[in-house]
């Protein structure tokens, strides 16, 4: 179950009447203590008590709708799963209520904004609102690929875009809205998301310098230290990862496009983010050497063989890094280490289309085409040598 932030929930609102000050506060701490615990029901009869004593507290509204935006997403996943397991009336009832949950979520966050249209937490809250509605690999609220839920999408873009415009220290806004770009079939978009995954990347590394730099006062704090440093290597271990998967998609079609300024330019961000330490390298060299056969630069041809060559100091049976290498041999007339390079990438191409020929999926059978087409050609140009 994700962890949420407390931070929007923290200030206490001030108003008069002793007796309602404690009693409100009261039921905020104990809201706020059920919600540390995930229990959001019970934190929710909290938070609408507050809300009954003051509308016009934001911190309440927003205690409240980020409640009944949890409950609503359990109870959307609870309602999929009777359905699956054919007690379709249960599971009728169950995403009813998700449906009303999620109306009351939308209402407390919008009054929240209305309240405080200037406090950036408000739109971050309902930008969250929508990403989760529309991120649920189910049929619910809405089809996969419906046109609303796409709606939804937008709506949480157009939210966090918002919400890094009022406070560029908003560190989690950066993870949900390069999440969303990246999804999109506009290129450029696809770019800015990168970026913000960069940016969030480049934050959350910060964030863990500081703790590792801070001096625990005793053993508990000590132990929240260690948490605070595993839980943000394991979350920059994921992000890194999908970070490397979606951008060598992106990267693939800014080649495509012949835009090898852009791709250079965003390999160079790319490049410290690299756990692997050779993809992005590679990347970088492919770039490097298109770029240099349409601008007739040596220099640049240079530049992607020691990128090439950094790559497989790595990783020797990189394919796509020993393919371009002996393709920069061979341009430049060296004919023996052009050979040797592509004898090695052949031998590893046959090694994977032996072990691809295992599984007999579409998507495989289509890999294992073109990786028999790029191997032949490759063959040809030996023959050429």
């Amino acid at each position: 179950m994700k962890k949420l932030s407390l931070a929007i929930f923290v200030i206490f609102t001030s108003c008069s009447g002793g007796d309602q000050v404690v009693y409100e506060e009261y039921n905020y701490k104990q809201g706020l203590r059920y919600f540390s615990q995930f229990a959001y029901p019970q934190a929710l009869e909290y938070f609408m008590q507050c809300v009954e004593y003051d509308r016009r507290n934001p911190n309440y509204l927003k205690a409240a709708g980020v409640c009944s935006r949890e409950i609503g997403i359990q109870l959307y996943q609870q309602g999929y799963e009777l359905a699956q397991s054919n007690k379709k009336e249960v599971a009728i009832r169950q995403i009813e209520e998700a449906n009303k949950q999620h109306l009351l979520a939308y209402n407390f966050l919008m009054s929240a904004i209305n309240v405080d249209p200037y406090n950036p937490s408000g739109y971050y809250e309902l930008g969250v609102y929508y990403f989760d509605r529309t991120a649920l690999p189910i049929p619910i609220p809405y089809p996969i690929d419906s046109e609303q839920r796409l709606k939804e999408r937008e709506h949480a873009v157009l939210l966090f875009k918002k919400v890094i415009d009022m406070d560029k220290s908003s560190l989690k806004t950066y993870k949900y809205l390069g999440a969303l770009l990246t999804e999109k079939d506009d290129v450029n978009a696809q770019v800015e998301g990168l970026n913000h995954l960069i940016t969030y990347l480049e934050k959350r590394r910060a964030d863990k310098k500081l703790f590792e730099d801070t001096v625990p006062t005793g053993p508990y704090m000590e132990k929240q230290k260690k948490a605070a440093i595993d839980e943000a290597t394991q979350d920059m271990l994921k992000i890194t990862e999908v970070l490397i998967t979606k951008a060598i998609i992106i990267l693939e079609k800014l080649e495509i496009e012949k835009r090898f300024d852009d791709a250079i330019q965003l390999t160079n961000k790319l490049l410290p983010h690299d756990a692997t330490g050779y993809k992005f390298k590679t990347e970088l060299g492919v770039m490097y050497y298109n770029n240099s056969l349409i601008k007739k630069d040596s220099t640049l041809m240079k530049t992607a063989l020691e990128s090439f060559e950094s790559a497989l100091k790595v990783n020797s049976e990189y394919l796509r890094a020993l393919k371009h290498s002996g393709l920069i041999y061979a341009h430049l007339g060296i004919k023996l280490e052009a050979k040797n390079r592509f004898e090695v990438y052949i031998t590893h191409v046959n090694a994977l289309i032996n072990k691809l020929k295992l599984d007999t999926t579409d998507s495989e059978k289509i890999r294992i085409q073109k990786l028999t087409n790029d191997r032949d050609e490759i063959q040809e140009m030996i023959k050429k040598l």
